[in-house]
């Protein structure tokens, strides 16, 4: 028998242990014991998913900021207006305040401003 250990919900698994037939013989197949499953804490799983959140969150915050500078100037002088530095931004690309609120307001702001 095997213990298995849902990572996603947290439920106990038993399972048989797999089997090979070998010339017409049924023989269990071990598993390293060096090399054991690997369980993952909850507090571990929690993390990874909050990573993975502010990963999508971020992606998708940099895709509604950049539509909305290519809407406002163009194509190519929207994305480049999005790498360079600015003044008003204390010469920081607008690209490297999007991880705050506060810099996605003012960048909306900006571009708004230049329409």
């Amino acid at each position: 028998m095997r213990l298995r250990i849902n990572p996603y919900g947290g439920n106990l698994e038993i399972t048989p242990p797999p089997m090979l037939v070998i010339g017409g013989e049924r023989r269990q197949v071990k598993e390293p014991t060096d090399q054991g499953p690997f369980i993952r804490s909850y507090g571990t799983r929690l993390k990874q998913r909050m990573r993975n959140y502010l990963a999508a969150k971020r992606s998708l915050t940099v895709f509604r900021i950049t539509k909305l500078a290519v809407e406002a100037m163009g194509d190519e002088a929207g994305r480049h207006w999005m790498r360079t530095p600015k003044a008003e931004l204390r010469n920081r690309a607008p690209l490297d305040l999007l991880d705050s609120a506060n810099g996605v307001s003012k960048i909306a702001r900006l571009i708004k401003e230049s329409r």
